[in-house]
C-alpha cells in the first residue's frame, strides 16, 4: 500500500505539517520551496539577509581598529620632557589620576593634573626623587615656572610639604 492520496483513497495523514521556525533577519525561515507567498516573503526579507553579515563584519572591523589604535597611538597631552616640566606653571593644579606603566623595558609614572576640563598627563619616568610616590589623588600642586620646587597641598591638610624634583 502506498501513502499518497492518489494511489490509496483511504490514506489520511496522521499529523498535520508543523510550522517552520521563522527567525527575522535570516530569511524568515521559509526554506521549503514552492508557493507564491513564500517567494514574496523571501524577497521582503532579502535585504536583511544581505545586510546582516555586512553589519557584523563592520562592527568586528571597528573593534579591531579601535584596539590596535589604542596600542599604537601616543597619549594626547602627554608631557615627558624635563625641560617642559620645569617651565610649566602650576597654580593649585588638582591631581585627578595617578598610575604607572611598569613594563620590563621601561618604567613610566603618570600623573593626570589640571583644572576641570583642561587636564595634562605628565610622565615622571625620568624623575629621580620619588616625587610620584609622595603625591596622592585629590592633592593640589603649586609650582612656579623655571623652578623644580613643588608645593603639595594634601586634601586632609596633615601632609602639606614642599618637594624638589630632580631629573636624570
Amino acid at each position: 500500500m502506498s501513502n499518497t492520496p492518489q494511489e490509496n483513497p483511504y490514506y489520511r495523514p496522521v499529523h498535520r505539517e508543523r510550522a517552520k521556525l521563522k527567525i527575522p533577519g535570516f530569511g524568515g525561515g521559509s526554506t521549503s520551496g514552492g508557493g507564491k507567498r513564500s517567494r514574496e516573503k523571501r524577497s521582503d526579507t532579502d535585504i536583511y539577509v544581505k545586510l546582516l553579515p555586512l553589519i557584523i563584519v563592520a562592527i568586528v572591523g571597528y573593534g579591531i581598529y579601535d584596539t590596535l589604535s589604542a596600542f599604537k597611538g601616543k597619549k594626547r597631552n602627554l608631557i615627558d620632557d624635563p625641560q617642559t616640566i620645569q617651565e610649566m606653571n602650576w597654580k593649585q593644579e588638582k591631581v585627578f589620576k595617578k598610575y604607572a606603566d611598569l613594563s620590563p623595558r621601561s618604567q613610566h609614572y603618570y600623573l593626570v593634573i589640571g583644572q576641570e576640563g583642561h587636564t595634562k598627563t605628565i610622565d615622571f619616568g625620568r624623575e629621580k626623587t620619588e616625587f610620584w610616590d609622595k603625591v596622592d589623588p585629590f592633592n593640589h600642586l603649586t609650582k612656579a615656572p623655571g623652578s623644580l620646587n613643588v608645593s603639595i597641598d594634601a586634601y586632609d591638610n596633615s601632609r602639606d610639604q614642599v618637594v624638589t624634583m630632580k631629573f636624570e
